[in-house]
C-alpha cells in the first residue's frame, strides 16, 4: 500500500481488537508527505497498526503521525496536525483543510503533483504542505467553537 499527499483523520473505532484505527496495514506500507492522526480506539490514540510482518518502508518520507506501533522512518513528524473539520474547502470532496499554524506546512514534499485535492496549486511556499490540501496564504481559519469535533490533540 502506498499513500501519497494523504489525509486520514478522525477515525473512531470501538471495537477492543482495534490497533490502527486509522490505518491497519497487513503488508509493507509506503507513506510520501501524508497525515495520518486525531484516529481513535477504546484505549485512546490509534492511528497506525498492523499485523506481524507490516513495516513503514525506509522509502516513507516527510510525514506527520500521532501515534503508531510499528516504527517510523526518521524524519517523521509527531505532533498535532491542526486540521480543520470536514468541510467543503474547494474542490470534488470534502478536506480536512490546515490550519495557518500546522506543523505541516511547508514540511512535506510535492513529487509529481501539481494539484492538491481542491485543485489548488500543491506548492504554495517554500516547499509542499504535508496532506491533501495545500494552505494557500491569505485563507483563514474556520473553526469556531468546535466541541466534540476536535482531534484528540486539539481538545
Amino acid at each position: 500500500l502506498t499513500l501519497t499527499s494523504s489525509t486520514v483523520a478522525f477515525n473512531h473505532s470501538t471495537s477492543s481488537a482495534s490497533v490502527g484505527d486509522g490505518l491497519y496495514s497487513k503488508a509493507p506500507l509506503t507513506l510520501h508527505s501524508s497525515i495520518i492522526a486525531d484516529n481513535v480506539g477504546p484505549s485512546g490514540p490509534s492511528d497506525i497498526g498492523g499485523a506481524n510482518g507490516a513495516v513503514i518502508t525506509n522509502g516513507s518520507a516527510n510525514n506527520l503521525i500521532t501515534s503508531s506501533t510499528l516504527s517510523v522512518p526518521f524524519g517523521t513528524l509527531f505532533d498535532c496536525p491542526q486540521l480543520e473539520p470536514l468541510a467543503n474547502n474547494g474542490g470534488p470532496t470534502r478536506t480536512h483543510a490546515l490550519k495557518h499554524t500546522s506543523p505541516a506546512i511547508d514540511q512535506g514534499d510535492a513529487g509529481f503533483l501539481t494539484f492538491d485535492q481542491r485543485f489548488a496549486p500543491r506548492t504554495a511556499g517554500a516547499r509542499a504542505d504535508i496532506g491533501s490540501v495545500e494552505w494557500q496564504p491569505g485563507e483563514t481559519d474556520e473553526r469556531i467553537f468546535v466541541s466534540g469535533f476536535d482531534g484528540l490533540c486539539d481538545q
